[in-house]
C-alpha cells in the first residue's frame, strides 16, 4: 500500500495529540514504517507547526504560488565584507 504524506502528517498529528515529544516521535514511526518513515527533520518541522497550532494535514504549498504563504518563504542573506 503506498502512503501519502498526509497519512504520515496524521501520524505524526496523533503522536503530537498524545504527548509524545518529537524524540519519542521518530522511532515509532521507524518501527512502524521502516525505511519508508519520514526523516527526523519532517517529523521535527511538523511538531513545530502543530506547537504554532498549525492543524491541516494538507499540502497547501504546493497549491499556493512560492511567497504566497509566508509560513513557506525562504530568506537568503548576502555575506558583504566590509
Amino acid at each position: 500500500m503506498e502512503l501519502t504524506r498526509e497519512y504520515y502528517r496524521a501520524t505524526i498529528f496523533y503522536d503530537f495529540k498524545t504527548g509524545l515529544n518529537q524524540e519519542e516521535c521518530v522511532p515509532w514511526l521507524q518501527l512502524a514504517f521502516g525505511d519508508k518513515s519520514p526523516c527526523r527533520a519532517t517529523v521535527f518541522r511538523w511538531f513545530k507547526e502543530f506547537y504554532s497550532g498549525y492543524n491541516s494535514l494538507l499540502d497547501e504549498e504546493h497549491t499556493k504560488e512560492a511567497g504566497s504563504n509566508p509560513r513557506y518563504c525562504v530568506c537568503h542573506t548576502k555575506n558583504v565584507k566590509g
